[in-house]
């Protein structure tokens, strides 16, 4: 199911404006005020996809983390076969 274009643009640009705003402060000093201000949104925007700025942060993270993790080319020893991952993750490119 794909989600609704208006929402997958509101969700960029909060990710845009946490971005922006973590290069030059750290989350516990980014407000939920600014972040809005700079995405373009109001607050009760934010609130319907995020509980705080910290779900938002591992949100980002989890995503971020998955995209790499789908890029790795031996991903599937990971598990079955964690040294031969290991040995091969400094030669990984992605797929």
């Amino acid at each position: 199911m794909s989600q609704d274009l208006r929402v997958l643009k509101t969700k960029q640009g909060i990710k845009e404006a946490f971005l922006a705003l973590r290069e030059s402060r750290s989350v516990n000093k980014i407000s939920i005020k600014r972040l809005c201000e700079d995405a373009l949104i109001n607050k009760s925007t934010f609130y319907t996809y995020y509980t705080d700025i910290y779900d938002l942060e591992s949100q980002l993270k989890a995503v971020a983390i998955d995209d790499v993790f789908e890029r790795l080319s031996y991903k599937d020893y990971l598990f079955t076969n964690p040294a031969l991952f290991i040995e091969h993750l400094p030669n990984q490119t992605p797929m």
